[in-house]
């Protein structure tokens, strides 16, 4: 589950969990006001059930996320993954989790009780974060230019 909105997040999380019979659940710790019921489970010194996974991110971002969850998979040898992050957001997210997770990634929504004005913000903000994630991959390697001029070259 992609850090903030928590209330709205995690219960979709722990009901996929449930439902779909997903053996860990990784979530994000990030101790912002948006996340707090998912930091709750995830406070330092709280005995953790051993299907639980909190995400300790050097960067607090969904780029901070994406690479947090590639590093996983990669150390756990998942081939298949359940990311959980609200509906307006599922798009962004999808093109960094897979740009950095060797995974199989189904993402799930969560229904954000939103205005019209606040669905259209996250329009806006998620509309230019889609093109940034295209412009800017995140754990991809560009290729070089085919064609490109090697000023080294003679």
């Amino acid at each position: 589950m992609l850090g903030g909105a928590s209330s709205e997040r995690l219960p979709q999380a722990e009901e996929l969990r449930a439902s779909l019979d997903i053996p860990v659940l990784v979530i994000s710790h990030s101790n912002t006001p948006g996340n707090a019921s998912a930091d709750a489970l995830c406070q330092d010194g709280t005995v953790r059930p051993e299907w639980l996974i909190c995400l300790e991110l050097d960067k607090k971002d969904t780029r901070g996320e994406a690479r947090a969850i590639g590093t996983l998979v990669e150390a756990r040898g998942w081939t298949s993954i359940t990311v959980v992050t609200s509906r307006y957001h599922m798009a962004r997210a999808a093109g960094l989790v897979r740009q950095c997770a060797a995974a199989h990634v189904d993402m799930f929504g969560s229904s954000p009780d939103l205005s019209p004005q606040q669905w259209l913000d996250r329009f806006v903000i998620e509309s230019g974060g889609l093109l940034d994630v295209m412009m800017r991959p995140e754990c991809v390697q560009r290729p070089p230019n085919k064609g490109a001029i090697d000023p080294g070259a003679s």
